[in-house]
Protein backbone atom coordinates (compact mmCIF):
# COMPACT_ATOMS: atom_id res chain seq x y z
CA UNK A 1 0.00 0.00 0.00
CA UNK A 2 1.02 3.61 -0.40
CA UNK A 3 2.63 5.59 2.39
CA UNK A 4 0.11 7.50 4.48
CA UNK A 5 -0.07 11.24 4.05
CA UNK A 6 -0.62 13.34 7.14
CA UNK A 7 -4.11 14.80 7.16
CA UNK A 8 -4.70 18.20 8.73
CA UNK A 9 -7.82 19.74 10.19
CA UNK A 10 -8.27 22.81 8.00
CA UNK A 11 -9.18 26.21 9.37
CA UNK A 12 -11.85 28.34 7.75
CA UNK A 13 -10.79 30.44 4.77
CA UNK A 14 -11.87 33.69 3.24
CA UNK A 15 -10.84 35.71 0.20
CA UNK A 16 -11.11 35.44 -3.55
CA UNK A 17 -8.89 33.24 -5.70
CA UNK A 18 -5.74 34.89 -7.03
CA UNK A 19 -5.20 32.47 -9.92
CA UNK A 20 -7.05 30.41 -12.48
CA UNK A 21 -8.91 27.58 -10.71
CA UNK A 22 -8.18 23.96 -11.58
CA UNK A 23 -10.47 20.96 -11.11
CA UNK A 24 -13.87 20.75 -9.47
CA UNK A 25 -15.43 20.00 -6.09
CA UNK A 26 -17.95 17.16 -5.78
CA UNK A 27 -20.23 16.31 -2.85
CA UNK A 28 -19.73 12.82 -1.37
CA UNK A 29 -22.96 11.60 0.21
CA UNK A 30 -23.73 8.81 2.66
CA UNK A 31 -21.13 9.34 5.41
CA UNK A 32 -22.09 7.06 8.34
CA UNK A 33 -20.30 9.17 10.97
CA UNK A 34 -22.09 11.73 13.07
CA UNK A 35 -21.26 15.44 12.75
CA UNK A 36 -17.85 16.44 14.14
CA UNK A 37 -14.81 18.59 13.54
CA UNK A 38 -11.12 17.76 13.47
CA UNK A 39 -11.36 14.01 12.84
CA UNK A 40 -8.07 12.23 12.09
CA UNK A 41 -7.82 11.13 8.46
CA UNK A 42 -5.54 8.64 6.69
CA UNK A 43 -5.22 7.48 3.07
CA UNK A 44 -4.32 3.79 2.71
CA UNK A 45 -3.94 3.81 -1.06
CA UNK A 46 -7.47 2.47 -1.49
CA UNK A 47 -9.59 4.04 1.25
CA UNK A 48 -9.93 7.22 3.27
CA UNK A 49 -10.06 6.30 6.97
CA UNK A 50 -11.61 8.71 9.48
CA UNK A 51 -11.20 8.35 13.26
CA UNK A 52 -12.28 10.27 16.36
CA UNK A 53 -12.54 14.07 16.39
CA UNK A 54 -14.62 16.52 18.42
CA UNK A 55 -18.41 16.17 18.57
CA UNK A 56 -19.05 18.58 21.46
CA UNK A 57 -20.43 22.08 20.94
CA UNK A 58 -17.96 23.82 18.62
CA UNK A 59 -15.81 26.63 19.98
CA UNK A 60 -16.37 29.88 18.05
CA UNK A 61 -13.61 31.17 15.75
CA UNK A 62 -10.75 32.85 17.63
CA UNK A 63 -12.39 32.09 21.01
CA UNK A 64 -10.89 30.39 24.06
CA UNK A 65 -13.41 27.85 25.35
CA UNK A 66 -13.57 25.56 28.36
CA UNK A 67 -13.04 21.85 27.82
CA UNK A 68 -16.19 19.85 27.01
CA UNK A 69 -17.52 17.46 29.65
CA UNK A 70 -18.11 14.56 27.25
CA UNK A 71 -15.33 12.21 26.04
CA UNK A 72 -14.26 12.47 22.39
CA UNK A 73 -15.66 9.87 19.97
CA UNK A 74 -13.90 6.55 19.32
CA UNK A 75 -15.84 5.56 16.20
CA UNK A 76 -14.64 5.68 12.62
CA UNK A 77 -15.53 5.09 8.99
CA UNK A 78 -13.86 4.30 5.67
CA UNK A 79 -14.66 5.66 2.21
CA UNK A 80 -13.52 3.93 -1.00
CA UNK A 81 -13.44 6.45 -3.90
CA UNK A 82 -13.26 3.76 -6.58
CA UNK A 83 -16.71 2.42 -5.62
CA UNK A 84 -18.03 5.51 -3.78
CA UNK A 85 -18.95 3.30 -0.86
CA UNK A 86 -18.69 3.91 2.89
CA UNK A 87 -18.28 1.38 5.69
CA UNK A 88 -18.13 1.70 9.44
CA UNK A 89 -14.97 0.85 11.37
CA UNK A 90 -14.85 -0.79 14.79
CA UNK A 91 -14.48 1.63 17.70
CA UNK A 92 -10.93 2.42 18.79
CA UNK A 93 -9.87 1.32 22.30
CA UNK A 94 -9.98 4.99 23.39
CA UNK A 95 -11.66 8.12 22.14
CA UNK A 96 -9.43 10.93 20.88
CA UNK A 97 -9.62 14.41 19.47
CA UNK A 98 -6.36 14.19 17.55
CA UNK A 99 -3.75 11.65 16.48
CA UNK A 100 -0.51 11.73 14.53
CA UNK A 101 -0.47 8.81 12.09
CA UNK A 102 1.78 6.71 9.87
CA UNK A 103 1.02 3.75 7.63
CA UNK A 104 3.25 0.68 7.33
CA UNK A 105 2.01 -2.05 4.98
CA UNK A 106 -1.63 -2.62 6.00
CA UNK A 107 -1.38 -1.14 9.51
CA UNK A 108 -2.14 2.42 10.62
CA UNK A 109 -0.22 3.51 13.72
CA UNK A 110 -1.69 6.35 15.78
CA UNK A 111 0.17 8.35 18.41
CA UNK A 112 -2.54 9.98 20.55
CA UNK A 113 -1.10 12.66 22.88
CA UNK A 114 -4.37 12.81 24.82
CA UNK A 115 -5.84 15.74 26.74
CA UNK A 116 -5.33 15.67 30.51
CA UNK A 117 -8.24 18.05 31.18
CA UNK A 118 -10.71 16.10 29.03
CA UNK A 119 -12.49 13.02 30.42
CA UNK A 120 -11.96 9.81 28.48
CA UNK A 121 -9.07 11.22 26.40
CA UNK A 122 -5.90 9.43 27.60
CA UNK A 123 -2.54 9.14 25.85
CA UNK A 124 -2.34 6.04 23.71
CA UNK A 125 -0.31 4.37 21.00
CA UNK A 126 -2.60 2.28 18.79
CA UNK A 127 -2.46 0.13 15.68
CA UNK A 128 -5.39 -0.43 13.32
CA UNK A 129 -4.96 -3.37 10.94
CA UNK A 130 -6.92 -2.56 7.81
CA UNK A 131 -7.08 -6.10 6.41
CA UNK A 132 -8.16 -7.69 9.70
CA UNK A 133 -10.30 -4.67 10.69
CA UNK A 134 -8.91 -4.86 14.23
CA UNK A 135 -7.40 -2.50 16.81
CA UNK A 136 -4.43 -3.17 19.10
CA UNK A 137 -3.03 -1.17 22.01
CA UNK A 138 0.76 -0.82 21.89
CA UNK A 139 3.34 0.08 24.57
CA UNK A 140 3.65 3.81 25.10
CA UNK A 141 6.95 5.45 24.10
CA UNK A 142 9.42 6.53 26.78
CA UNK A 143 8.93 10.07 28.11
CA UNK A 144 5.42 10.06 26.64
CA UNK A 145 4.05 12.46 29.26
CA UNK A 146 5.95 15.40 27.76
CA UNK A 147 4.24 17.28 24.97
CA UNK A 148 5.38 18.09 21.48
CA UNK A 149 6.30 14.80 19.80
CA UNK A 150 5.84 13.81 16.16
CA UNK A 151 6.00 10.45 14.39
CA UNK A 152 7.41 9.35 11.05
CA UNK A 153 7.61 5.92 9.42
CA UNK A 154 11.10 4.80 8.37
CA UNK A 155 10.56 1.70 6.30
CA UNK A 156 9.30 -0.95 8.73
CA UNK A 157 9.81 1.13 11.91
CA UNK A 158 8.48 4.30 13.50
CA UNK A 159 10.48 7.24 14.83
CA UNK A 160 9.01 9.23 17.71
CA UNK A 161 10.81 12.61 17.75
CA UNK A 162 10.73 15.70 19.97
CA UNK A 163 9.54 18.89 18.32
CA UNK A 164 11.73 21.18 20.42
CA UNK A 165 14.57 21.28 22.97
CA UNK A 166 13.16 24.44 24.58
CA UNK A 167 12.20 22.60 27.79
CA UNK A 168 15.33 20.44 27.76
CA UNK A 169 16.88 18.00 25.33
CA UNK A 170 15.08 14.71 24.84
CA UNK A 171 16.17 11.58 23.03
CA UNK A 172 14.27 10.48 19.94
CA UNK A 173 12.93 6.92 20.00
CA UNK A 174 12.38 4.12 17.48
CA UNK A 175 9.53 1.59 17.67
CA UNK A 176 9.99 -1.87 16.17
CA UNK A 177 6.50 -3.33 15.46
CA UNK A 178 7.85 -6.88 15.10
CA UNK A 179 9.34 -6.79 18.61
CA UNK A 180 6.80 -4.36 20.12
CA UNK A 181 9.78 -2.58 21.66
CA UNK A 182 11.28 0.91 21.84
CA UNK A 183 14.98 1.79 21.43
CA UNK A 184 16.83 5.11 21.33
CA UNK A 185 17.61 6.77 18.02
CA UNK A 186 21.29 7.78 17.62
CA UNK A 187 21.78 11.36 18.80
CA UNK A 188 21.78 13.88 15.93
CA UNK A 189 24.83 16.13 15.29
CA UNK A 190 22.96 19.45 15.62
CA UNK A 191 23.03 21.70 18.69
CA UNK A 192 19.83 22.21 20.76
CA UNK A 193 17.02 23.39 18.52
CA UNK A 194 13.34 24.16 18.01
CA UNK A 195 10.83 23.56 15.20
CA UNK A 196 12.30 20.09 14.74
CA UNK A 197 10.73 17.90 12.09
CA UNK A 198 11.76 14.64 10.42
CA UNK A 199 10.90 13.14 7.04
CA UNK A 200 11.66 9.77 5.46
CA UNK A 201 13.34 10.22 2.09
CA UNK A 202 13.02 6.65 0.79
CA UNK A 203 16.12 5.14 2.38
CA UNK A 204 17.24 7.73 4.92
CA UNK A 205 15.85 9.94 7.66
CA UNK A 206 16.25 13.72 7.29
CA UNK A 207 16.06 16.08 10.28
CA UNK A 208 15.26 19.79 9.91
CA UNK A 209 15.41 22.38 12.70
CA UNK A 210 16.25 25.90 13.84
CA UNK A 211 19.15 26.54 16.22
CA UNK A 212 17.99 27.31 19.77
CA UNK A 213 19.48 30.72 20.61
CA UNK A 214 18.34 33.78 22.55
CA UNK A 215 15.84 35.82 20.49
CA UNK A 216 16.01 33.70 17.34
CA UNK A 217 15.50 35.73 14.17
CA UNK A 218 16.40 39.01 15.88
CA UNK A 219 19.98 39.82 14.88
CA UNK A 220 20.12 37.26 12.09
CA UNK A 221 17.57 35.00 10.42
CA UNK A 222 16.82 31.64 12.04
CA UNK A 223 17.66 29.59 8.96
CA UNK A 224 16.78 25.94 8.55
CA UNK A 225 19.48 23.37 9.34
CA UNK A 226 19.47 19.73 8.26
CA UNK A 227 21.13 16.38 8.91
CA UNK A 228 20.69 12.94 7.33
CA UNK A 229 20.65 9.63 9.22
CA UNK A 230 21.70 6.36 7.58
CA UNK A 231 19.30 4.08 9.47
CA UNK A 232 21.20 0.87 8.70
CA UNK A 233 24.59 2.25 9.77
CA UNK A 234 23.21 4.41 12.58
CA UNK A 235 25.35 7.37 11.49
CA UNK A 236 24.40 11.01 10.89
CA UNK A 237 25.73 13.37 8.21
CA UNK A 238 25.27 17.10 8.72
CA UNK A 239 24.27 19.08 5.63
CA UNK A 240 25.13 22.71 4.84
CA UNK A 241 22.74 25.19 6.44
CA UNK A 242 20.05 26.58 4.16
CA UNK A 243 18.80 30.12 3.63
CA UNK A 244 15.20 29.06 4.24
CA UNK A 245 13.03 30.21 7.14
CA UNK A 246 10.73 27.19 7.69
CA UNK A 247 11.39 23.58 8.66
CA UNK A 248 8.51 22.04 6.74
CA UNK A 249 6.44 20.53 5.37
CA UNK A 250 8.79 18.44 3.21
CA UNK A 251 7.47 16.30 0.36
CA UNK A 252 9.69 13.62 -1.30
CA UNK A 253 9.72 14.10 -5.08
CA UNK A 254 12.13 12.17 -7.36
CA UNK A 255 14.91 11.92 -4.79
CA UNK A 256 14.56 15.51 -3.59
CA UNK A 257 12.54 17.13 -0.79
CA UNK A 258 10.20 20.01 -1.60
CA UNK A 259 9.01 22.55 0.98
CA UNK A 260 6.14 24.49 -0.70
CA UNK A 261 6.01 27.32 1.86
CA UNK A 262 5.43 30.54 -0.07
CA UNK A 263 6.65 34.07 0.63
CA UNK A 264 9.72 35.56 2.28
CA UNK A 265 10.83 37.88 5.10
CA UNK A 266 13.60 40.42 5.68
CA UNK A 267 13.47 40.86 9.47
CA UNK A 268 11.41 44.05 9.40
CA UNK A 269 12.47 47.63 10.12
CA UNK A 270 14.08 47.16 13.55
CA UNK A 271 16.29 44.14 12.92
CA UNK A 272 16.48 44.07 9.16
CA UNK A 273 18.67 41.26 7.78
CA UNK A 274 19.77 43.21 4.72
CA UNK A 275 17.84 41.08 2.24
CA UNK A 276 14.90 38.74 2.01
CA UNK A 277 14.99 35.03 2.81
CA UNK A 278 12.40 32.60 1.34
CA UNK A 279 10.22 30.43 3.55
CA UNK A 280 10.34 27.38 1.30
CA UNK A 281 12.63 25.68 -1.19
CA UNK A 282 14.08 22.36 -2.35
CA UNK A 283 16.77 20.10 -0.84
CA UNK A 284 18.78 17.37 -2.52
CA UNK A 285 19.69 15.15 0.49
CA UNK A 286 22.36 13.33 -1.54
CA UNK A 287 24.43 16.42 -2.27
CA UNK A 288 23.16 18.78 0.44
CA UNK A 289 22.32 21.34 -2.27
CA UNK A 290 19.48 23.79 -1.57
CA UNK A 291 17.54 25.44 -4.42
CA UNK A 292 14.57 27.73 -4.93
CA UNK A 293 10.99 26.80 -5.70
CA UNK A 294 10.18 27.20 -9.42
CA UNK A 295 8.62 30.62 -10.07
CA UNK A 296 6.56 30.73 -6.83
CA UNK A 297 3.42 32.91 -6.59
CA UNK A 298 3.94 36.21 -4.75
CA UNK A 299 1.83 35.31 -1.72
CA UNK A 300 2.54 34.02 1.76
CA UNK A 301 1.32 30.72 3.16
CA UNK A 302 1.95 27.01 2.79
CA UNK A 303 1.26 25.63 -0.65
CA UNK A 304 0.68 22.07 -1.76
CA UNK A 305 2.56 19.62 -3.97
CA UNK A 306 1.09 17.48 -6.73
CA UNK A 307 3.06 14.55 -8.18
CA UNK A 308 1.96 12.18 -10.96
CA UNK A 309 0.65 9.73 -8.34
CA UNK A 310 -0.19 11.73 -5.22
CA UNK A 311 -1.16 15.06 -3.74
CA UNK A 312 0.08 16.70 -0.55
CA UNK A 313 -2.20 19.53 0.53
CA UNK A 314 -1.82 22.17 3.23
CA UNK A 315 -5.26 23.70 2.77
CA UNK A 316 -8.46 23.04 0.89
CA UNK A 317 -7.92 25.94 -1.46
CA UNK A 318 -4.88 27.82 -2.67
CA UNK A 319 -1.68 27.20 -4.63
CA UNK A 320 -0.31 23.75 -5.47
CA UNK A 321 2.97 23.02 -7.27
CA UNK A 322 2.47 20.48 -10.07
CA UNK A 323 5.89 18.81 -10.14
CA UNK A 324 5.24 17.24 -13.54
CA UNK A 325 5.22 20.70 -15.16
CA UNK A 326 6.83 22.91 -12.45
CA UNK A 327 3.72 25.10 -12.69
CA UNK A 328 1.48 26.28 -9.87
CA UNK A 329 -2.24 25.57 -10.04
CA UNK A 330 -5.05 26.98 -7.92
CA UNK A 331 -7.52 24.86 -5.95
CA UNK A 332 -10.81 26.78 -6.08
CA UNK A 333 -12.53 27.66 -2.84
CA UNK A 334 -15.39 25.34 -1.97
CA UNK A 335 -18.65 27.15 -2.66
CA UNK A 336 -19.92 27.21 0.88
CA UNK A 337 -22.09 29.39 3.04
CA UNK A 338 -20.81 30.99 6.18
CA UNK A 339 -17.45 30.30 7.79
CA UNK A 340 -16.36 26.66 8.22
CA UNK A 341 -13.51 25.65 10.53
CA UNK A 342 -11.68 22.42 11.37
CA UNK A 343 -12.55 20.36 8.34
CA UNK A 344 -10.52 17.15 8.06
CA UNK A 345 -8.34 17.05 4.94
CA UNK A 346 -6.97 13.85 3.46
CA UNK A 347 -4.74 13.52 0.40
CA UNK A 348 -6.43 10.62 -1.40
CA UNK A 349 -4.05 9.85 -4.23
CA UNK A 350 -4.02 13.02 -6.33
CA UNK A 351 -7.42 14.04 -4.98
CA UNK A 352 -8.28 16.08 -1.91
CA UNK A 353 -10.96 14.75 0.44
CA UNK A 354 -12.75 16.85 3.08
CA UNK A 355 -14.98 15.77 5.94
CA UNK A 356 -16.92 17.45 8.73
CA UNK A 357 -16.08 20.75 10.38
CA UNK A 358 -18.14 23.39 12.15
CA UNK A 359 -20.10 26.06 10.26
CA UNK A 360 -20.70 29.55 11.63
CA UNK A 361 -22.72 32.35 10.02
CA UNK A 362 -19.51 34.41 9.90
CA UNK A 363 -16.18 34.69 11.70
CA UNK A 364 -17.76 36.83 14.44
CA UNK A 365 -20.57 34.36 15.19
CA UNK A 366 -20.78 32.45 18.50
CA UNK A 367 -23.18 29.71 17.38
CA UNK A 368 -21.83 26.93 15.22
CA UNK A 369 -23.26 23.81 13.57
CA UNK A 370 -21.26 20.58 13.43
CA UNK A 371 -21.13 18.97 9.98
CA UNK A 372 -20.77 15.48 8.57
CA UNK A 373 -20.53 16.63 4.96
CA UNK A 374 -17.85 15.13 2.71
CA UNK A 375 -16.35 16.68 -0.42
CA UNK A 376 -13.77 15.64 -3.01
CA UNK A 377 -11.61 17.72 -5.36
CA UNK A 378 -9.70 16.32 -8.31
CA UNK A 379 -7.13 18.24 -10.38
CA UNK A 380 -8.50 16.52 -13.49
CA UNK A 381 -11.99 17.87 -12.92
Amino acid sequence: MATAVLALASCGQTGAPVGEPSGDWHRVDGAPLGPREGATGVWTGEEVLLFGGRDARPCPPNADCVMPEKPPPADGAAYRPATRQWRRLPDAPVGFQYADTVLIDDTVYLWIPGVDELPGAPRAFLAYQTEQNRWHELPLPPDHTRAGYGVVATGDRIVFYAGSDETGERSDQVYNPARRAWTELPADPLSPSFDRTMVWAGDRLVLFDHELVANPGSERPAVTRAAVLDIAAGTWRRLPDSELLTTGPWIPVDGKLVNPSLGSADGGEVNNWGRTYPYGGILDPDTGEWSALPDPPEVEGVGGVLTPSSGHFADHHGWVLDTATDRWIWIPELDDRGYVQSRTMVSAGRDLFLFGGARFADIESNDGELLNEAWSWSPSG
